[in-house]
């Protein structure tokens, strides 16, 4: 869970590959972010001063979602996304690029 007291919005995930985001002012559901499919989000993270939420999976991905929240209207747009490459014991800092596939990133608007 996430809350952003600047964007009036919390974000919840799930045991599934699906995040929520919701309204605390209004008390509503305003998006439902889902991953890649057979992942679980591990880690959320809004950037302070940013419209920009980072989400990490339990496949090694890492999001970058840029968003604007207007009252109950919403828009999110994949930045970019990578995956942390683990093998023969590289550096965290040597980052795989990795093309954007919409099929994988859905944003739904309640």
């Amino acid at each position: 869970m996430e809350v952003s007291l600047f964007h009036n919005i919390i974000i919840t995930g799930s045991f599934e590959r699906k995040l929520y985001v919701w309204d605390y002012e209004f008390s509503k559901l305003i998006a439902c972010i889902k991953l890649e499919r057979g992942t679980e989000p591990t880690a959320i993270c809004i950037l302070s001063g940013f419209c920009l939420i980072l989400i990490a999976t339990n496949a090694g991905m890492i999001h970058l979602i840029k968003f604007d929240v207007k009252g109950l209207k919403s828009s999110f747009e994949l930045v970019f996304s990578f995956r942390i490459n683990d093998e023969d014991n590289k550096n965290l800092s040597e980052l795989e690029s990795k093309q954007v596939n919409s099929e994988n990133y859905i944003v739904s608007q309640i």
